[in-house]
């Protein structure tokens, strides 16, 4: 009887590690839902449909106003979720653990770009976003973290295809 009370126990803390875990996701995206609502209406541009739908790859046919705009609203964004400053510097420790919070607890990802494949472990991950997508110091704000998301977004998780182990 001792023995099934363990192990119904430890199943019971595995469970609810996996649920929080999933519901520290969830927050996490809600979050940013939310920031970017309130930004998007705080500064009266909405983010173009092209962004959500073709991504960032077609963002070279967008004028250099919008892009500016794009900007703007994602860098309200980032600094109301508190992973950027004002002026579009990165807070690593903060967008360390937004990723972490994203990524969840799985072991290993596989990043895959035609042939090349790397393995990564949660935080070598995040390393290479944070190494690879640093925005240039010397850039206003605004382009810093436009910068910076199309680079998350082509050299990062559109660039390759991400699997978990």
């Amino acid at each position: 009887m001792t023995k099934l009370l363990m192990v119904f126990i430890a199943v019971f803390v595995a469970v609810l590690g996996d649920t929080t875990d999933e519901q520290t996701r969830i927050d996490t995206i809600q979050k940013g839902g939310n920031s970017l609502k309130t930004c998007e209406t705080k500064l009266g541009f909405q983010i173009p449909y092209i962004l959500y739908h073709k991504g960032y790859k077609k963002v070279k046919y967008l004028e250099t106003q919008t892009k500016d705009r794009i900007g703007d609203v994602m860098l309200c964004v980032y600094n109301q979720m508190g992973i950027m400053t004002g002026n579009g510097d990165l807070i690593e420790e903060k967008v360390t653990k937004y990723y972490e919070n994203i990524l969840g607890e799985n072991n290993n990802y596989i990043l895959k770009k035609n042939t090349t494949v790397e393995v990564y472990s949660r935080s070598g991950l995040i390393k290479k976003i944070l190494d690879t997508c640093k925005p240039y110091f010397y850039l206003p704000g605004n382009r810093k973290v436009f910068d910076y998301e199309f680079c998350t977004h082509t050299e990062i998780f559109t660039k390759y295809a991400v699997f978990y182990i």
